[in-house]
């Protein structure tokens, strides 16, 4: 195998680790955050900063965060399977 397409290869396949890692914690960031801003627990805002954050303010920050962890996310995966789909068209000798 040429060394070219067998980093390329490799590439792919540590981009598809990545992707694995990263929709793990996406959905155990989910998770956990989901009840806590469902149920408004009164000492999450006490450890944010006592009277600096409020309910509204805490769901918007949820909100874009997730918003533009999932917009990374899939400009990776679009990335990835690129990569993957360039790699076997590659000459393997």
């Amino acid at each position: 195998m040429n060394e070219f397409a067998q980093c390329v290869r490799a590439a792919a396949t540590a981009g598809w680790w990545t992707i694995l890692i990263a929709a793990g914690w996406l959905t155990l960031a989910w998770l956990i955050a989901s009840p806590l801003i469902r149920s408004r627990p009164a000492w999450m805002l006490r450890m944010l900063g006592g009277g600096n954050f409020s309910w509204d303010d805490l769901q918007k920050m949820y909100l874009w965060a997730f918003t533009g962890f999932k917009a990374v996310f899939f400009v990776a995966l679009v990335l990835v399977i690129w990569l993957t789909i360039w790699s076997r068209t590659l000459p393997t000798t």
